[in-house]
């Protein structure tokens, strides 16, 4: 088999479990999200199925229906892991650490040859490490919260805009 088709496959089958992943996320039906892409509904099937080319077009408009991030998205179908846009997704991550490099990257980045990959991996995963700390004395706090009043849980849901459509994009394109 030419190896060039069995990529394409699979890259077909970790685009649409990375789609079907987030759409089933955000609480939305297929035929939603395809009416909010301007799609009809067997023109999304196809493209949520993998039965089309990767078509970077439609993940952008994917991504803004579903506030989901297309760079993780992409970036989920280059690693072979579905979970990555979802996950990445709900925190904008990709695309907080692409900012972060461009940041790096602005002005004087000839400094940016001269890094050791090991060096890079140690701050990652220690910057990576952090942010999982974070992460869970946040989540104990807000147990904490909505143990003391129940209320909160529906008022933050609105805040974040977890009430219809899946959480806003920080990043806007």
């Amino acid at each position: 088999m030419d190896l060039t088709i069995d990529s394409h496959r699979q890259d077909s089958k970790r685009l649409s479990a990375a789609l079907k992943l987030i759409r089933k996320d955000r609480n939305m039906l297929a035929a939603e999200v395809a009416a909010k892409m301007n799609l009809s509904l067997s023109a999304y099937e196809k493209f949520e199925n993998g039965r089309i080319r990767l078509n970077t077009e439609y993940i952008c408009r994917f991504s803004k229906v579903t506030g989901s991030d297309r760079r993780a998205i992409l970036l989920s179908v280059m690693l072979g892991s579905p979970g990555i846009a979802l996950y990445a997704s709900r925190s904008h991550l990709i695309a907080a650490l692409l900012v972060c490099f461009q940041e790096a990257c602005e002005g004087s980045s000839h400094w940016l040859a001269g890094v050791d990959v090991r060096d890079a991996l140690a701050v990652f995963r220690n910057a990576f490490r952090q942010l999982q700390d974070t992460s869970e004395a946040r989540k104990a706090q807000a147990v904490e919260l909505l143990r003391q009043d129940p209320q909160v849980a529906i008022d933050a849901r609105k805040i974040v805009g977890l009430s219809g459509g899946g959480p806003k994009n920080p990043f806007p394109d």
